[in-house]
């Protein structure tokens, strides 16, 4: 009895004592941001849709007339020092229950927004409605550089808008 008990132990600590070392759960490597295109990009490429609503168009600018012929800056180009631009985005029938949101990346990573700046809504004759959204960084103004746009129907990414500032005469 004691061989066998003392065989069973031994055999007991040769199993647990062999077992391979448990595999370490792998760290992921942090990926870096993608280059944003800037305006050597599409102005826009649609990625989505809203559940409801129809867009007609999306586009950045810095102009306040929302319909106005200059409403729409191509190439997406602004000059360095710009404090403040304007995701529009024109739909010919308007949405329900919809929150539009934004957010920027630079060649530094996420703008950071002022959550204070306003937005501003059209309606023309012609039933187009024209949502303005604010791009005001806290820093006060945009670095010189690429930038791209996500904008979010109710948190669900629909399109994305790419721009440049600076690199063109005031």
């Amino acid at each position: 009895m004691k061989k066998t008990a003392l065989l069973l132990i031994v055999v007991l600590i040769l199993t647990v004592g062999c077992q391979p070392a448990p595999t370490p759960t792998p760290v992921p490597t942090p990926v870096p941001p993608t280059p944003t295109p800037g305006a050597s990009g599409a102005p826009v490429v649609f990625i989505g849709k809203p559940e409801s609503g129809s867009i007609e168009d999306m586009w950045v600018t810095a102009d306040t007339d929302l319909s106005g012929s200059s409403a729409k800056t191509l190439p997406a180009v602004f000059p360095s020092s710009t404090a403040e631009l304007f995701i529009v985005v024109k739909f010919s029938s308007l949405p329900s229950g919809v929150n539009l949101g934004v957010d920027v990346m630079g060649t530094k990573g996420i703008v950071q927004l002022d959550k204070e700046a306003k937005g501003k809504m059209l309606v023309t004759d012609k039933l187009v409605w024209f949502f303005a959204l604010p791009v005001k960084p806290v820093s006060g103004k945009f670095a010189d550089g690429p930038y791209q746009a996500t904008v979010t129907f109710n948190s669900i990414p629909i399109a994305l808008l790419n721009w440049t500032v600076g690199n063109v005469p005031r």
